[in-house]
């Protein structure tokens, strides 16, 4: 499965509002925020506060009908990410079959801005994975560094990102990093609107500019029942 696609008006205007709401009312978490995001926990299994879950599953049961919710999060974005996949978790339970990430964009600041999510064609197998190094011991990071030449690494190309495209969005990575993948698809984000790709693609943000200041999404790792 190495798919991606959007879902059009995924959130109506009336829940993107009401979700904004709920997310200003929750505290960040210490734990999983670093100076890139700020995150905040969305609590989707509380069987105390089934206010997310009641608009979240209607809708993963309409476009997933056999997936459900194995992980989610509210972002907020200040800094570029690098490129990495979405794969299995460390705490994750793995008696699934892995599945999609669902990102929403909930909010740009300014609101005038513009800014995607570009997925790649290539994809890395078992847990979540990023060819940036960094500190081991930050709790935040739930990835393992992998070499961007490493055979982990699945559906090489050779002929590397398009000059002109690489200086438009995606110059916040090394270049050199890039030289064996290829651009499957760049989405815009639009308010409400679903961007889904496989768990174990590759992916990033669109790089900063220097008027965007942050951006705010909510993420969902889906998986599938045998």
């Amino acid at each position: 499965m190495k798919k991606h696609f959007s879902i059009k008006n995924f959130l109506t205007a009336e829940e993107l509002e009401s979700i904004l709401s709920y997310y200003d009312l929750l505290e960040q978490s210490v734990d999983y925020s670093n100076e890139q995001a700020k995150r905040k926990l969305m609590h989707y299994d509380d069987p105390d506060n089934t206010f997310m879950k009641d608009i979240i599953d209607p809708k993963i049961k309409q476009h997933f009908p056999n997936g459900f919710v194995s992980a989610s999060a509210f972002t907020n974005w200040n800094k570029n990410v690098e490129l990495h996949t979405d794969a299995w978790q460390p705490d994750e339970d793995q008696n699934s079959i892995l599945g999609y990430a669902l990102l929403v964009p909930l909010q740009i600041n300014p609101v005038e801005e513009k800014t995607s999510t570009i997925i790649f064609d290539q994809y890395c197998e078992g847990p979540t994975v990023t060819v940036k190094k960094f500190d081991s011991n930050e709790k935040w990071n739930i990835a393992k560094y992998v070499d961007p030449s490493s055979d982990k690494i699945l559906n090489k190309k050779s002929n590397g990102i398009d000059k002109e495209f690489y200086r438009n969005y995606l110059n916040h990575i090394d270049h050199e990093s890039l030289k064996y993948f290829s651009v499957a698809n760049r989405y815009e984000w639009v308010l409400g609107e679903a961007i889904v790709w496989g768990r174990d693609l590759f992916h990033t943000s669109e790089a900063f500019n220097q008027r965007l200041k942050n951006k705010l999404h909510m993420i969902f790792l889906i998986n599938f029942h045998h």
